[in-house]
């Protein structure tokens, strides 16, 4: 389960998933890797889950304002 990455993480020093390969991956990548679910980053950005899942799915950008609290979480 995603909850349980951080701890994985932690225990191994880095992260043992692929390196993202597009901004859309970086997306998924980075929320899996705090152990969030789409509709935990969504809560934390303000937004509905499924424009989560639309930034992942690489069918959509976030705005600048959700890019920077992207980086920022």
């Amino acid at each position: 389960q995603v909850r349980f990455t951080p701890a994985i993480i932690a225990f191994l020093g880095e992260n043992p998933g692929p390196q993202p390969s597009s901004f859309a991956e970086s997306i998924a990548l980075g929320r899996r890797a705090l152990g969030f679910s789409r509709r935990r980053l969504a809560a934390e950005l303000g937004v509905d889950e499924s424009t989560v899942f639309r930034w992942e799915s690489g069918r959509g950008r976030p705005l600048r304002r959700h890019q920077r609290r992207l980086s920022a979480i």
